[in-house]
């Protein structure tokens, strides 16, 4: 959980059961409350459900879930007492730890408070069961090729009968071949 602290406040945010997968169609509950603040102090107060994505590219945001309000005009809600929260989760898009882009989703809140001061709070979870993404395979290379292994084998069983590259010229030159009859370069 990320946490900023303003002096002499700080602000909790908690998933129902501390659960951190969740499937669409899920319903996503919580709490949050403010710790050090005078009951009469006002404060603007955003609870959203977003998810964001990041890597390669540009990083796009969208927000599922949104609630905001000042304890000034709603002076019945004390933000030292637990404030419950939830929504029903979308069927998409899913978390996904991909290696060009992951998409997260978190519940934040952010409160703003007098003076400029601010107190933000963040809790990830992952929505779906979409495997993260594994290593890719090595591409081939031209000595990772199958037929590339094969002209060292043939190399090594000319080694066995005693016959190098040098062997072979020489033998050539004795039948007036040269590598240029064979169209050798």
């Amino acid at each position: 959980m990320k946490e900023v602290h303003a002096p002499g406040a700080a602000a909790s945010l908690h998933l129902d059961g501390n659960r951190r997968v969740y499937q669409p169609g899920d319903t996503l509950a919580g709490e949050y409350h403010v710790e050090g603040l005078k009951p009469d102090e006002p404060c603007k107060v955003e609870l959203s459900v977003v998810w964001y994505t990041e890597g390669l590219g540009d990083e796009d945001m969208a927000v599922h879930f949104f609630e905001r309000f000042n304890t000034a005009e709603r002076p019945q809600i004390d933000l030292r007492a637990p404030q419950r929260f939830s929504t029903v989760l979308p069927p998409s898009p899913l978390s996904y730890l991909g290696f060009i882009v992951k998409i997260h989703w978190c519940a934040r809140l952010r409160l703003y408070l007098p003076r400029g001061k601010e107190l933000f709070c963040e809790v990830t979870f992952q929505l779906g069961s979409v495997p993260a993404a594994r290593s890719p395979t090595p591409t081939r290379t031209k000595e990772t090729a199958p037929d590339a292994g094969a002209g060292h084998e043939r190399g090594e069983r000319r080694k066995e009968k005693g016959e190098s590259g040098h062997d072979r010229g020489e033998r050539r030159k004795e039948k007036g071949e040269s590598g240029h009859d064979r169209g050798e370069r």
